[in-house]
């Protein structure tokens, strides 16, 4: 609904600006029409989800009367893990949710990562997200959350300590594998996620790094890869090879988490058998990426407020410069400016 009201908008906001355009004689026309058409769109989209926001940030906790089965919810609180937490793998920090991400840093001959050619390799990766059931502890108690979350809001880790490679080593001996000859961006986990909204575990990683690691020709194999047979090597055994293997590389180290204690605002359907959040699944529903922030339900609404205010002030006095230097004076600035562009 929200795209055919954004459409409609544009579209008359687009035969708006081309009709007082239409005898000015303007060069690149349909360029003007488009930008000036297009600002005015985005200012008019962005007041009522400045009004949205100034209504959270009155009533930054969802009343308890609206508790109800089926109902959008918003609350602050606390993480709580609801059994045993696990542990990052490079940096060992507890968390209810966590992501990892592993790329080769010195791209080596042959390998590159900018555009598909069947002259290069893609670097050597890999990646993984895993969660335990969890929720937050509110003024209401207790309250499950079901989906998964992103983590991208948390702040994150990064490193290039070499010092990590025997983490690395130690979580491909232990991991479940998947093969995925994919590029390590966002996207990467859709294809491998069902249509039931439940907890993931998917540890990925490309072709590239288990020939070079896993699976080098002439070697013994070490890690557990689906479809393929049990490693030769396993245990300790396994993750000392596999640290040996990738210190012949030079890597690049991530790691996002959500962790016990953190405090949160959840914003998600509300379900009372049993009574949980439901947030979706954000590496199938976009709408996800917003359901778990830092911080409580009143410093988000406030941080949300003064976003969208400074974001419509922007979009504002852009557009109206624009709508000056192409009305006033018969459009005498934008002709002068498209003039020393066209010299240059």
């Amino acid at each position: 609904m929200r795209i055919v009201v954004v459409a409609g908008l544009l579209l008359v906001c687009l035969l708006g600006e081309w009709w007082f355009l239409r005898e000015k004689d303007l060069p690149y026309m349909w360029a003007v029409v488009a930008v000036l058409g297009g600002g005015l769109t985005q200012i008019s989209a962005a007041l009522p989800v400045l009004c949205k926001a100034f209504r959270t940030a009155q009533q930054p906790e969802t009343a308890p009367s609206a508790w109800q089965d089926g109902n959008r919810v918003r609350i602050g609180g606390v993480v709580q893990a609801a059994g045993e937490t696990l542990k990052t793998p490079f940096t060992g920090q507890d968390a209810v949710c966590m992501e990892f991400v592993l790329r080769v840093a010195d791209t080596g001959k042959g390998e590159g990562d900018s555009a598909y050619s069947e002259r290069l390799h893609i670097p050597p990766g890999m990646c993984g997200y895993d969660q335990i059931p969890f929720g937050i502890a509110t003024a209401r108690g207790f309250v499950a959350v079901a989906g998964t979350p992103s983590l991208k809001r948390f702040a994150g880790w990064a490193s290039l300590d070499p010092g990590k490679c025997a983490e690395a080593g130690v979580l491909l001996a232990r991991a479940r594998w998947r093969l995925g000859d994919m590029r390590l961006r966002d996207g990467v986990y859709r294809g491998f996620v069902g249509q039931e909204d439940k907890a993931v575990r998917l540890y990925l990683l490309n072709t590239r790094l288990a020939e070079l690691m896993l699976m080098p020709p002439g070697q013994p194999t070490a890690g557990w890869v689906e479809g393929y047979p049990p490693p030769h090597l396993q245990g300790d055994e396994a993750a000392a090879v596999l640290t040996r293997r990738m210190r012949q590389r030079i890597w690049q180290f991530y790691e996002h988490s959500l962790r016990p204690g953190a405090e949160v605002t959840v914003e998600g359907i509300f379900r009372d058998r049993p009574p949980r959040i439901e947030i979706s699944n954000w590496m199938r529903d976009s709408r996800a990426m917003e359901a778990i922030r830092p911080g409580l339900a009143g410093v988000t609404a406030k941080a949300q407020l003064r976003f969208e205010w400074i974001s419509l002030l922007l979009g504002v006095t852009v557009t109206g410069w624009l709508h000056y230097a192409v009305y006033a004076h018969g459009g005498a600035l934008y002709r002068t400016l498209v003039d020393k562009f066209a010299a240059l």
